[in-house]
């Protein structure tokens, strides 16, 4: 993902400049590798997982290299610590921490010689009234888009993402919103994108996910990038990464509520 989005900045900075003389030469192929750390910690039974893996120069086929044999460590400020075990290469799973509203966690990552650290506090789970999908229009035609509906809390700051799954598969795109011009209200939020590809009969899994506001400006930042789902841009950047020690990447406490739907 990351070698996508750094692309995508390289090239927008080119178009941009398209009207210059000056000849810029980037070696593009030379960076160093980064570690990549992708993880969270939520209010239903785990385990949660937490991925490693290592960024990948533009002449390297798209298969991004899994960081095995770390120590990956997940705390919280009530008391509640876990040592994550390696399930396959690259992906750890907790053994029994179980995420709680309010509590501050803590994933620590040591891997080369490096420690690697992020926060996250566990927001207070949002219902989901109710999801549904219907037929919208999508990039000039139109398309079965799912929909979810839900209360915001009023007079707080409230962040969210949005996942659908497919046969427990996340279908593409990253979806966000904030409650700055919606406080209080009753929110509707459509899923769109052309990338979904629904049938009648697909069963969906919808999750509204309330998120801490560094996690929802990584997937805000995301969307634009990726130019999937409504938050688009033309001069996407790279999301800044949650981590302390020079990794990149994002650890999210979230809290999820979800619902089950049937493609009609």
């Amino acid at each position: 993902m990351t070698r996508h989005i750094l692309f995508a900045v390289v090239l927008s900075g080119a178009l941009l400049a398209g009207g210059c003389t000056e000849v810029i030469e980037l070696d593009l192929n030379t960076a160093d590798p980064k570690l990549v750390i992708e993880g969270y910690v939520d209010n239903l039974p785990g385990p949660y997982y937490v991925q490693l893996s290592e960024t990948l120069n533009f002449d390297e086929p798209n298969q991004w290299p899994a960081v095995g044999a770390a120590q990956v460590y997940l705390s919280g400020s009530d008391g509640s610590a876990d040592t994550l075990v390696e399930t396959t290469p690259g992906l750890y799973a907790t053994r029994h921490l179980q995420g709680q509203p309010g509590v501050t966690y803590t994933l620590a990552v040591e891997t080369g010689g490096q420690r690697y650290t992020a926060q996250s506090t566990l927001p207070q789970p949002v219902p989901l009234d109710t999801a549904y999908t219907e037929r919208q229009s999508v990039r000039g035609g139109d398309a079965l888009v799912p929909v979810l509906v839900f209360r915001d809390p009023a007079g707080q700051a409230n962040y969210y993402t949005f996942v659908a799954k497919r046969q427990g598969w996340p279908l593409p795109g990253f979806f966000t919103l904030d409650d700055q011009l919606r406080d209080g209200q009753r929110i509707t939020r459509p899923l769109r994108s052309d990338n979904f590809d629904l049938q009648t009969g697909d069963t969906l899994r919808l999750e509204l996910h309330s998120v801490a506001p560094a996690a929802y400006d990584y997937f805000y930042v995301l969307s634009q990038a990726a130019g999937l789902g409504l938050n688009q841009s033309p001069t996407p950047s790279n999301p800044a990464s949650m981590f302390e020690g020079g990794a990149l990447g994002y650890f999210s406490a979230q809290a999820v509520s979800a619902r089950t739907v049937v493609v009609r």
